[in-house]
């Protein structure tokens, strides 16, 4: 089946390559040479990627020709104006200009242009294919933030204190990792609620923190009791 769609695009081609440039360059005023250079390109590249996808050609409506889009009735509308605003335009240039004025145009020109196009597609019996929804890809699970397991532990010399590498905070050791203060300079320090906080968003364990011992009120002092001198009462002698 294959050798024998090969046997027909090839005829197909050979056929076109024969009468369609001669045609062209009387009708539209083009080059042959170039035309059949051109087509020859296309239509070659056409069937190599028609053998590789092994898709069909689409649906065909009531005038025998297939869909159409906003930017071929753009084209259409514009190709004679622009081979005569750039008549040395080669064929293949013409196109490429189109496609560059396409490129051009504000979003509510192209919808108004595919608007013509659904509207003139529907009256030649090819309606507005439904879109395909696409496919909902689950969101992927927020990786777990890193735990105590991905901890990387080093020495710091000065203080002979195990701590997470690239941070001053301290563990108890390379297999209980508990960070259990911060270095400050070579002295190790009580964690701030900063520090336990930024601890708690890398998933890091904290050791519990101390409570603070409140001091005992004071007890006030005892009044001290004042004797009267009374010698001064007593009758003399």
């Amino acid at each position: 089946m294959a050798n024998l769609a090969t046997a027909i695009s090839a005829a197909i081609t050979k056929s076109l390559l024969a009468k369609l440039p001669t045609e062209a360059s009387s009708k539209f005023n083009v080059d042959e040479t170039e035309f059949k250079e051109f087509l020859q390109e296309f239509l070659s590249s056409q069937l190599k990627a028609g053998a590789k996808s092994g898709r069909s050609a689409g649906p065909k409506g009531k005038n025998g020709k297939g869909r159409i889009s906003g930017y071929i009735l753009f084209s259409n509308a514009n190709r004679d104006s622009v081979k005569e605003d750039n008549p040395d335009l080669k064929f293949t240039d013409v196109g490429k200009r189109l496609g560059e004025m396409w490129g051009e145009l504000s979003d509510k020109a192209k919808a108004d242009w595919n608007a013509k196009a659904v509207k003139q597609n529907e009256a030649n019996g090819l309606p507005t294919p439904t879109p395909t929804p696409a496919k909902r890809t689950p969101a992927k699970k927020s990786q777990a933030k890193a735990t105590d397991n991905t901890m990387k532990i080093s020495r710091h010399k000065e203080s002979n204190s195990w701590v997470v590498q690239g941070t001053t905070f301290v563990v108890q050791s390379p297999k209980n990792k508990v960070v259990t203060g911060k270095l400050r300079g070579n002295n190790v320090v009580a964690l701030t609620a900063a520090d336990r906080k930024k601890c708690a968003d890398n998933g890091w364990e904290v050791q519990a923190a101390k409570a603070k011992a409140k001091a005992a009120p004071k007890k006030a002092a005892p009044s001290k009791r004042v004797e009267s001198d009374n010698s001064g009462d007593e009758d003399s002698e």
